[in-house]
């Protein structure tokens, strides 16, 4: 699917604006999906669990339609204060919503499926008739298993619609957005025709490091890390000095990071700025800092 550009609408013009909720268990595809809608990375992807934690805003305008796109932590069952902050951030916006989209991974076993999502089915209720069930990874899956797929979650007196997309190459994604558009309640929209996210730039390229953490270190890195943009000083024309602090929990978990002779470092370090440069379209200097912190997630 090409970028969905913003629509230019007449200050007369009848229109419509609404929050949408991205249901899912961790790895649904919920962060390729808005990224996919939006046209540009605003959610980090990465093959871990739950590397989305906090609430991220994707703005579409669609014809005379702004949908605010809502991509919240994957559901679970929580274990520790982190993941009671995470599932607290999911639930208040599956609440506040004008429609959920509950994204499932097509591609895996429909018996693991229905009980990867059973906290979600159990917790939907009423709001189930405001929910579009999107079966995604179609790109993955066999068409008899699609059939297998179907019949464990179709419920056509229940959901609003059913949809079938491939985040990955935006096979339906487009007339998923049209359906949607034409579902919203009247209003002014919320946001300014070109503003694309609520996400601060400095957050956001703190996020494009941390992703590179997963994405480069795999198994090996805690999942107990955060990464906080300390400093961003543009020195000339097209040109900015970018610090980051990541921290992490022990010091052995600082040591993997560091890796041989500080190759590991480096290697995210180069992968990260490259990145980042694509996304502020200037030259970028970026400084990685590694911290000791037992304690940072308490301010999540």
């Amino acid at each position: 699917m090409h970028k969905l550009k913003n629509s230019k609408h007449s200050v007369n013009m009848e229109t419509f604006a609404g929050y949408i909720t991205l249901i899912g268990a961790p790895n649904s595809g919920k962060s390729t999906f808005m990224n996919r809608v939006i046209g540009q990375k605003v959610a980090i992807v990465s093959p871990k669990v739950q590397t989305t934690r906090s609430r991220i805003l994707g703005i579409v305008n669609y014809n005379s339609s702004q949908l605010i796109f809502v991509d919240i932590p994957g559901i679970i069952k929580p274990k520790g204060k982190l993941n009671l902050a995470m599932m607290s951030i999911a639930w208040s916006s599956i609440k506040d919503s004008d429609i959920n989209i509950f994204l499932i991974d097509g591609s895996k076993n429909p018996e693991k499926l229905l009980e990867e999502n059973k906290i979600i089915f159990d917790a939907l209720g009423k709001k189930i008739n405001k929910t579009i069930l999107v079966i995604n990874k179609i790109d993955k899956l066999k068409k008899n298993k699609l059939l297998q797929v179907i019949e464990r979650f179709e419920s056509k007196d229940q959901y609003m619609s059913i949809f079938f997309i491939s985040s990955l190459n935006g096979d339906g994604v487009s007339d998923l957005i049209k359906f949607i558009s034409l579902k919203l309640p009247n209003s002014e929209w919320f946001y300014p025709e070109e503003q694309i996210s609520d996400i601060p730039m400095r957050e956001l390229v703190s996020e494009i490091t941390r992703e590179k953490l997963f994405l480069f270190l795999s198994q090996e890195l805690p999942y107990s890390l955060k990464v906080q943009t300390t400093g961003w000083k543009e020195t000339k024309k097209n040109y900015v000095n970018i610090s980051q602090t990541i921290f992490v929990k022990k010091q052995s978990q600082k040591i993997i990071i560091i890796g041989k002779e500080g190759r590991k470092i480096k290697e995210i370090g180069i992968s990260a700025r490259v990145e980042i440069e694509k996304l502020l379209n200037m030259k970028v200097f970026l400084k990685l800092f590694i911290k000791v912190d037992k304690n940072w997630d308490l301010n999540i």
